[in-house]
């Protein structure tokens, strides 16, 4: 069985409030952004494949005051992963050790994928990533898990996926792949066991 996983809250932390309230000013002026930007949905986009320079243009029409804030957020984007989850990393290393593919499937935007793997480099290991910004199709689509597992010459029942959201999990499920909801680095270990890979 094939080890899968996901990528932020699961191999590395995301955090970008901070850095989005250390940019604003503040918790009040971070309070005061939210009622204007969904940010949700706008780094949304940028995870189905958006541009900054597209995310910074459409701010300029649509939330002019934080334009500038968005661009500095995006030009800080590896403050916003302050460090790996060394279990997960461990597990994954491991196996690549091993010679076993590791694989991953991540909603992520694909021009600052590189720059991360570039400071993270056992992103570097997987066999192969399927990077969401890159494909244009985010998690929970069906399709994102079609393609991974046609691209891999996989089964579904080859695979076995590490994600954080539930939604995810449920997806991955839907379309045959034995998947965990990871909550921390303490679902690891008994997930193996229970498959017999440990």
């Amino acid at each position: 069985m094939k080890l899968v996983f996901d990528v932020g809250q699961v191999l590395v932390r995301w955090d970008p409030m901070p850095v989005l309230e250390e940019i604003l000013g503040g918790p009040a002026a971070l309070a005061a952004f939210h009622e204007v930007v969904d940010f949700p949905a706008l780094h949304g986009e940028q995870d189905r494949g958006r541009s900054v320079a597209a995310a910074v243009a459409w701010a300029r029409v649509s939330a002019p005051e934080y334009a500038d804030a968005l661009k500095a957020f995006y030009g800080r984007w590896l403050d916003t992963i302050p460090f790996a989850i060394e279990e997960s990393v461990a597990l994954l290393e491991s196996r690549v050790a091993a010679g076993e593919p590791v694989y991953g499937i991540t909603n992520f935007p694909g021009e600052l994928w590189r720059p991360t793997v570039e400071a993270y480099p056992f992103l570097g290991k997987f066999a192969d990533v399927v990077v969401s910004g890159d494909e244009g199709v985010v998690k929970p689509d069906p399709s994102i898990f079609g393609l991974f597992l046609e691209r891999n010459g996989l089964e579904p029942g080859d695979c076995l996926f590490f994600d954080d959201s539930e939604r995810n999990v449920e997806a991955a499920r839907a379309a045959g792949i034995d998947a965990v909801l990871f909550t921390g680095p303490e679902v690891l270990q008994p997930a193996l066991l229970e498959r017999g890979l440990a």
